[in-house]
């Protein structure tokens, strides 16, 4: 029996979730980013409504489509780069991002653009009218650190390197775009947070804490069925291969890892000067972390066995 994970907040599922995710999958298949009807299906089970839902239980209907809206266009993109040849492409990867770089900057798509971009362009255009200059230009920046984790991964694919624990831990909070995601609900509550990345900023730390968690939950989740395709993208399958010293199997360490980050988090909010935006602002980052959580235990994303960790059980 592994330790259960450690996290003490209360989970909301917002009530508009179903709505959003029915909007959701249809503007997904109308605008044409999923064209097979199988792979569509197993799309709409997933339930990545619910994903936002869980994780952002106080917005509005409108707030939520948004928000749910750029999670299915971000796994869609995620899931094409770790499924499909695509993936194994650095040049094209490179310039898909680029093209989106462009269109989140103010270009224009053109007939010959994929729908991945002329989404993107919806996308942009719902969401930056909510968002004061400096907002989006943070959230920009976040988008564009998670394609540069992206196209880190895609470099050791091509290459069969398997990355080093540092450089994984390094690049792992960027790759998930978790950063950008938070910087997205905040946009959309009209909630400006700005704090440094200096290592003594509390904000800082709490969202880095946040962060990791949701990594590592999502590795302990993934982790077989990333070792049963050779990707070593997985803190597990990396200490498993580097035989790193760690004092206990990986998946108790992850557990581990994950435990103590929640624990910083709440130590770190209870020597927090509170205000109604930091309140806010951590009321955010504990649905983010719970919300997860909730979701990766009742989506048909993991299958049984892998959701049996999140429970505290050997699978």
């Amino acid at each position: 029996m592994q330790a259960p994970l450690y996290c003490p907040f209360d989970p909301q599922l917002n009530p508009h979730s179903a709505v959003v995710h029915k909007n959701m999958t249809k503007w997904v298949w109308d605008n044409q980013l999923i064209t097979n009807i199988i792979a569509f299906n197993r799309f709409c089970m997933a339930n990545i409504g619910e994903l936002a839902g869980w994780t952002y239980p106080t917005a509005n209907e409108e707030q939520l489509q948004i928000v749910a809206d750029w999670c299915a266009w971000l796994f869609i993109l995620d899931d094409m780069c770790d499924n499909t040849d695509f993936g194994r492409n650095y040049q094209r990867i490179s310039g898909l991002h680029n093209r989106f770089l462009d269109i989140l900057t103010g270009a224009n798509a053109s007939p010959e653009d994929s729908a991945f971009v002329h989404t993107l362009v919806q996308l942009r255009d719902r969401t930056r009218p909510l968002a004061k200059e400096h907002q989006w230009e943070r959230f920009v920046t976040k988008i564009a650190a998670c394609f540069a984790g992206c196209r880190w991964e895609a470099n050791n694919r091509i290459n069969n390197l398997v990355p080093d624990l540092h450089a994984y831990i390094e690049n792992r909070p960027y790759i998930g775009g978790i950063y950008a995601y938070i910087e997205l609900i905040c946009i959309a509550s009209q909630l400006d947070i700005s704090f440094t990345t200096y290592l003594d900023d509390p904000l800082w730390n709490i969202t880095k804490l946040a962060n990791r968690t949701v990594c590592w939950s999502n590795d302990l989740l993934s982790y077989s069925r990333e070792h049963l395709h050779g990707d070593y993208h997985n803190i597990i399958l990396i200490l498993q291969h580097s035989k790193t010293y760690i004092n206990m199997n990986p998946v108790d360490y992850v557990i581990h890892l994950f435990n103590n980050d929640v624990k910083q988090f709440i130590d770190i909010i209870e020597h927090m000067t509170p205000d109604c935006e930091l309140e806010q602002y951590v009321s955010i980052l504990k649905s983010l972390m719970i919300g997860h959580l909730e979701w990766s235990r009742q989506s048909s994303r993991y299958n049984t066995n892998e959701r049996m960790i999140l429970q505290g059980q050997n699978a």
